[in-house]
C-alpha cells in the first residue's frame, strides 16, 4: 500500500431521503468518488437518528421536500447528539428565508437540487472540512436581505396591507394621514419592483424585508 493511499482520508456519508430514485441516484453519484462513501441510506427520517449513532457519519445529507419543519428538526437533533456532523441540506424550493431556517437548525450546507453532481460532491467535501455551503444562487439574496431598502415605517404600513387592510385602516393604526400612507405604498412598491400591495407583502418577504 502506498503512503498515499494509506493517509487517505475517507468521508462517511448518510443519505436521508424518502425517494428510492433520488436516494439511489446520490449514493451512485458518491460512490464514484474515492474519497467519499456512503454508510447509510435512510428512508424514513424517524430511523436516522439511531442509524446515525451506528454508522457515525461525518455528513448527512437531508432532502427537505415535503417536510421540511420535521427533517430541520431532525438536523437539530442529528447535531445535539453528535456535534461532529455536519449536515448538508438539499431543496427544490431554496428561498433565502428556506435558507435562515435551515441555518437556524445549524445546517451547514445549503443547496437547490438543480445544482450540478460536482457541486454536490464539492460541498460534501467543503462541509466535512468544516466550511459552509451555501447555493451560489441565494448568495445574492443574502445580500439583498441584508442590504433592506424599506425603512421601519414602510414596514409596518407594509405589514397591515398584507392583512388586508384599507389605507384608512392603516393610517388609523399608525397615525398617519391617508394620504401618507399611500405615499408609503407607492414607495414600497417602487422598491420592491412590485404593481400593487400584495405583490410587494410576498416580495418583501421572500427576502427578508419584513
Amino acid at each position: 500500500m502506498s503512503p498515499e493511499t494509506s493517509e487517505r482520508v475517507v468521508i462517511h456519508v448518510m443519505i436521508v431521503e424518502d425517494t428510492d430514485l433520488l436516494r439511489d441516484a446520490l449514493t451512485a453519484l458518491l460512490a464514484k468518488e474515492h474519497d467519499l462513501a456512503v454508510v447509510a441510506g435512510i428512508g424514513a427520517a424517524d430511523d436516522a437518528a439511531a442509524a446515525a449513532v451506528t454508522h457515525r457519519p461525518d455528513v448527512v445529507i437531508i432532502d427537505l421536500d415535503g417536510a421540511e419543519p420535521a427533517r430541520l428538526d431532525l438536523a437539530r437533533r442529528l447535531v445535539h447528539q453528535t456535534p461532529t456532523i455536519r449536515v448538508l441540506a438539499l431543496t427544490g424550493a431554496p428561498t433565502t428565508d428556506a435558507l435562515h431556517r435551515a441555518l437556524a437548525a445549524r445546517v451547514v450546507g445549503f443547496l437547490g437540487k438543480d445544482v450540478s453532481p460536482d457541486e454536490v460532491t464539492a460541498a460534501v467535501r467543503q462541509v466535512a472540512a468544516g466550511r459552509r455551503v451555501i447555493d451560489p444562487a441565494l448568495a445574492a439574496g443574502l445580500l439583498r436581505r441584508a442590504e433592506n431598502p424599506l425603512t421601519d415605517r414602510e414596514r409596518a404600513v407594509l405589514r397591515l396591507a398584507a392583512k388586508g387592510a384599507r389605507a384608512t385602516d392603516i393610517a388609523e393604526q399608525l397615525g398617519l394621514a391617508a394620504g401618507t400612507v399611500r405615499n408609503y405604498l407607492s414607495a414600497i412598491m417602487r422598491k420592491t419592483g412590485t404593481h400593487n400591495r400584495l405583490a410587494a407583502a410576498r416580495r418583501a418577504e421572500e427576502a427578508g424585508w419584513l
